[in-house]
């Protein structure tokens, strides 16, 4: 006779209860999984940016867009490729695939071990490497942070197009028609394929087979889907929302109503020698003014302590929810049963993580009250100079001796330009490859002569409803010599060697060495004008770059907005060079730039930058406490 198959029963620490209570009791596996995964995806970056300086030695010193071709020739690309596509699926593996798989135990009642799932996701990577996984991966890392459809990564979370680059886009039609294009089409695909990494993770399928299996899901659960999922982002937007409301606008108020006690000059006090002597004398002005900033400091970095870890917490549920509708729709298609979720266990490791979560908490907030007290508030003010995009950036005319004049007005420290030779070896001043843009002739500028050149007439954006002409780089220095600093860019299929000499010289013949630093997005020439004219000021302008930046061959590093971090700026001061960013044309970037260790900041929008500059100039203590220590926890 037959034995009877037996029931299986669950664990008595495990029986059914409802999603929300399950979420409940996984918050410290959730939160521990976001901290290591964050923790060991920094280390990576930072050990991989480690092994490329080794890898480009002295010869190449630095992989940037401004040398990407020489250094593409050399042996140690190939090397570098190699690293950086390894570091890109160990970033999916740690970052994505390490999430999905513990959202899936926890859902699935198993154990939800990190060490087992990290291993499990470096497996896993085999599976993606054919087209229809690559496809994946590339969307992860790229097209989700574009076009915000998707998971993506904290590394590449804040992609976006380099804003120079954006705005060709914007200002030609079929760059921009081939933008919206490419974006429509990564929202499709990214919205098709919504389900495809779990299911290759979770189900087990290939990438091809988890693609199609994703279209299906979709097609019949889309309004489930919306609906849930928009009440889950809803809430946790809401949630982020209100926390940061009482962290931005409750405690500040309550703290500059203490302000206001205090001394009128209690601004410009700096306690480092206090500090060094023990506090030995002091005052009750001096305890008053401590107290309030302890208390400032301590409020922001708890403040951006908690709102980081709820943050963390909270991408850790929506991921945890998008993973229980996955198995919930994949369980449809197999049964008619209602999938049931299981209590978690409170073993030994769900205890001791929680035990951590709660110590590493305690030792962050004694961390800030430390920082706060030995953390001499600089309430210096920086003085950033202002440089104006293209000769007077939006105050004039694009690249004109008018632009100049009004960047002088402005009290700009410098005005960037853009040099071109003609067909007879004059230099003129444009920017693009052809004068459409500006004057209506597609022509470029080596294929006109000088006569040709001062013919054309560009619109006076001054509103005058005159012209202006495209001057010659003699003209457009003598409009500013002795009372603005010239960013000179050797710009263009004519920016070779011979362009960088006759620069030189004609600078050198006009008296204007210590006005000048001649600019490029070809290291090759400014590598040449620094080794042949020492004398000369010189920076590389870049978009991307990495390795040993600091050790390039010039005098200024003027990097795209998008790469300006604060290691590099202390990197390149350690080194001796001064550190400028381009184009910084948003209130938000200027506020953040003009109050930064730089050396300049070239912009479009003058009048703006000076505004802001204001603002930053009425700043309350408070504000300046915040906008130095919010971020110190990211």
């Amino acid at each position: 006779m037959p034995m009877r198959k037996q029931k299986e029963k669950k664990p008595k620490e495990q029986k059914a209860v409802r999603f929300p209570r399950l979420v409940l009791q996984s918050v410290p596996e959730l939160l521990w999984v976001r901290l290591l995964t964050s923790f060991l995806v920094a280390l990576l970056l930072v050990g991989v940016e480690k092994l490329l300086s080794a890898l480009l030695g002295t010869k190449i010193t630095a992989l940037t867009s401004a040398n990407l071709k020489s250094a593409l020739l050399s042996w140690q690309a190939p090397v570098i490729l190699v690293v950086v596509l390894a570091m890109g699926l160990a970033v999916i593996a740690l970052d994505l695939f390490v999430q999905v798989l513990i959202s899936g135990a926890i859902l699935r009642g198993e154990k939800a071990g990190f060490f087992s799932a990290l291993k499990q996701a470096f497996l896993q990577i085999r599976s993606f490497l054919n087209p229809a996984g690559i496809s994946l991966l590339v969307y992860v890392l790229f097209g989700a942070p574009l076009v915000g459809i998707g998971f993506s990564v904290e590394a590449t979370e804040n992609f976006k197009l380099p804003n120079f680059i954006m705005s060709v886009v914007r200002n030609k039609p079929f760059f921009l028609f081939l933008y919206i294009a490419g974006c429509a089409a990564l929202v499709i695909f990214g919205i098709l394929y919504l389900f495809a990494i779990h299911g290759v993770l979770l189900s087990g399928k290939t990438p091809s087979e988890a693609k199609k299996y994703s279209i299906h899901l979709l097609k019949k659960n889309w309004k489930k889907l919306i609906v849930q999922m928009g009440l889950v982002l809803v809430s946790v937007f809401a949630i982020r929302y209100a926390v940061s409301m009482v962290l931005q606008n409750a405690i500040p108020n309550a703290l500059e109503a203490q302000e206001e006690l205090l001394p009128d000059n209690h601004m410009d006090y700096l306690f480092a020698e206090d500090f060094e002597n023990g506090f030995a004398d002091m005052t009750d002005d001096k305890e008053a003014i401590l107290q309030y900033r302890l208390g400032c400091s301590t409020a922001v970095l708890a403040g951006s302590f908690a709102e980081s870890m709820l943050s963390l917490l909270l991408s850790a549920f929506v991921m945890l929810y998008f993973t229980k509708l996955y198995l919930q729709f994949d369980h449809a298609e197999q049964s008619d049963d209602r999938m049931e979720w299981l209590s978690r266990q409170k073993n030994a490791g769900f205890i001791a993580k929680l035990v951590c979560l709660i110590a590493f908490t305690a030792v962050i907030l004694l961390a800030s009250v430390f920082i706060a007290v030995s953390f001499d508030v600089s309430i210096h003010r920086y003085q950033v100079p202002l440089v104006a995009h293209r000769g007077g950036g939006d105050l004039a005319s694009e690249n004109s001796a008018d632009g100049v004049t009004e960047a002088v007005r402005h009290h700009c420290y410098g005005t960037e330009t853009d040099i071109q030779r003609t067909k007879d070896g004059y230099y003129i001043i444009n920017h693009d490859d052809t004068f459409k843009r500006m004057a209506g002739v597609n022509k470029a500028s080596q294929n006109m002569t000088l006569e040709e050149i001062q013919a054309l007439r560009i619109p006076d954006t001054r509103k005058t409803g005159g012209y202006v002409r495209i001057p010659t780089l003699e003209g457009f220095l003598d409009r500013g010599a002795g009372r603005i600093h010239y960013f000179l860019e050797l710009k263009g299929a004519t920016a070779d060697r011979q362009m960088a000499d006759d620069v030189v010289r004609i600078v050198k013949e006009k008296g204007l060495e210590d006005q000048v630093t001649i600019i490029s997005l070809k290291y090759d020439l400014i590598d040449y004008v620094e080794s042949t004219y020492p004398e000369m000021d010189t920076g590389v302008l870049f978009f991307l770059g990495t390795g040993n930046l600091q050790n390039m061959n010039c005098d200024m590093l003027i990097v795209e907005e998008g790469m300006a971090t604060q290691a590099m700026y202390q990197l390149a001061h350690d080194a001796g060079k001064r550190i400028v960013v381009w184009t910084v044309n948003t209130h938000d970037a200027l506020y953040d730039f003009l109050d930064d260790n730089l050396d300049g900041v070239i912009t479009d929008k003058v009048e703006l930058a000076e505004e802001v500059a204001q603002e930053l100039e009425e700043r309350t203590e408070l504000q300046i406490i915040e906008d130095r220590l919010q971020d110190f926890w990211n």
